[in-house]
């Protein structure tokens, strides 16, 4: 397990902290970009519906001019009383500065309020879209009134051919548009540009007639020819829309720019920029940010020192089973032979016999001896008795089943608890254990020793108890004994 002191995991914390800052902050920006965006096009929405609304009608107007065929009644000499007069009340229900149609060379040939009949107006750009068929907004100042205006042009054309023979067009004070201009934050800017990028109406004054977005020098010079804004110097306003912010004076402005349906202007709205407010929204995702990382790192370092307590306790619970264990251990076994003690197996047999009285099987005990085990210690020392004792209880474990307990009683005396089945016979099995003791030499530190055992055999029975089986056990071994030792002798069997 990779281990990291506690400098380094701050050091860490922060390095990881700093990089994951940047997309959460870039996300945030977004964001809140996002939210100042359609809060403005809100406020906007209004605004331009109903400038589109205007520019709808006016177009409307021009096809109703169209429908009244005064190029060809013009052409003819016909326009009568009743056409002038549709003409002027249609001009005068639009508010409109003049209505007028021209035919293919640009001459008026009709019109109502501020227009000049056989007047030519090729070089005007809104003739010159309109002929070439297309449906044009022309803002500038009016040669005739000299005051702003937007003229609507659309081309006229034959029921025979679908060619244009003419233009229909009508005129408007720009005033009537600005007027709508007025944003709902007084210290927001909106406004009108040409398809050149020339400003022509909108609520700050500054701005008016400015150059805001770039545009060529040869593109200005034939903008001042065509006097399509009189005589005025058309100058740049020191801003260019073409950007998402720009900066007027100290106030920093987010930018908007759509063009009006179906025309050839733009809608620019400027909206000033809350920096305060922008920079407590950043400063407060970048605190939260911090804050969940570092409420992450100290839970991953509450993890990990949990995870360690928990290593910790492991091993030391495992040393504590281990120590347990050996202290079971040395309670339980004898520390010479590493066979059950006496205690041990008064524990054994209490539960061997409980087991045969309940399920009725059948119960064997051998009380083992060493034959003349004192002469061995007397004559070759207690080092070669212990030897001897290690040797013949390694013979008694390996001689008998793996069900089979082999206790050492106590001394040179040793324990054999063998539960048997009643219809088979055990004899075998001590008497096995007693040819194996004495076939074997045991090798000692004093030498090779001829070693017997003697053992004394009884037989569990249903109304005995443990004081009596281990009483008949021991007569048993006494008569062994008695009758020349390195022998089994039985009890009477149950």
């Amino acid at each position: 397990m990779i281990r990291i002191d506690l400098p380094k995991r701050i050091l860490l914390f922060l390095a990881l902290a700093l990089v994951g800052i940047i997309p959460i902050l870039i996300f945030a920006h977004d964001f809140y970009g996002e939210r100042v965006k359609g809060f403005e096009d809100h406020e906007n929405f209004p605004i331009k519906s109903e400038l589109e609304a205007l520019l709808r009608r006016y177009r409307d107007a021009i096809r109703a001019v169209e429908a009244l065929d005064i190029i060809d009644l013009a052409a003819e000499r016909q326009i009568g009383p009743e056409t002038q007069a549709s003409m002027d009340t249609l001009r005068y229900f639009l508010e409109a500065d003049s209505l007028f149609v021209m035919d293919v060379n640009g001459t008026q040939l009709a019109g109502s309020g501020a227009v000049s009949v056989g007047q030519n107006y090729r070089y005007r750009p809104y003739f010159q879209k309109a002929i070439h068929g297309s449906t044009y907004v022309y803002p500038g100042i009016g040669r005739n009134l000299q005051t702003p205006r937007m003229f609507f042009s659309a081309p006229h054309l034959s029921y025979k051919n679908n060619t244009p023979i003419g233009i229909v067009g009508l005129s408007v004070g720009v005033k009537k548009m600005a007027d709508m201009l007025k944003p709902a934050n007084p210290n927001s800017v909106l406004g009108l540009i040409t398809e050149d990028g020339i400003v022509f109406a909108t609520s700050s004054p500054e701005l008016l007639y400015k150059m805001v977005l770039p545009i060529e020098q040869n593109k200005v010079k034939e903008i001042q020819d065509s006097h399509q804004f009189g005589n005025l110097a058309i100058e740049p306003a020191g801003i260019s829309l073409d950007k998402t912010r720009v900066q007027i004076g100290r106030t920093n402005y987010s930018v908007q720019r759509e063009k009006l349906q179906n025309t050839n202007i733009e809608f620019f709205s400027l909206h000033p920029v809350d920096e305060k407010a922008y920079l407590v929204f950043m400063c407060v995702v970048g605190a939260v940010y911090l804050l969940i990382a570092f409420l992450g790192f100290r839970l991953t370092m509450s993890l990990s020192q949990i995870k360690a307590q928990q290593e910790t306790l492991k091993t030391a619970n495992a040393l504590l089973l281990e120590s347990q264990c050996a202290l079971t251990h040395q309670a339980t076994h004898d520390p010479l032979t590493d066979l059950l003690n006496r205690r041990a197996a008064v524990d054994q047999l209490t539960k061997e016999l409980a087991r045969s009285k309940r399920y009725g099987t059948g119960l064997a005990i051998g009380m083992c001896d060493i034959d003349h085990f004192k002469k061995v210690n007397d004559t070759w020392g207690h080092q070669a008795g212990d030897e001897v004792l290690c040797q013949v209880s390694q013979i008694l474990v390996t001689g008998v089943r793996e069900y089979d307990v082999v206790a050492r009683w106590g001394g040179e005396e040793f324990l054999l608890i063998a539960p048997i089945n009643v219809d088979r016979d055990i004899d075998p099995i001590f008497e096995r254990l007693c040819k194996a003791v004495a076939d074997r030499k045991m090798k000692t530190s004093s030498g090779e020793l001829a070693i017997t055992i003697s053992i004394g055999v009884a037989y569990a029975k249903r109304e005995g108890n443990m004081t009596n089986l281990l009483a008949e056990a021991d007569a048993a071994l006494y008569q062994a004994k008695a009758e020349g030792r390195n022998r089994v002798v039985y009890d009477q069997k149950p």
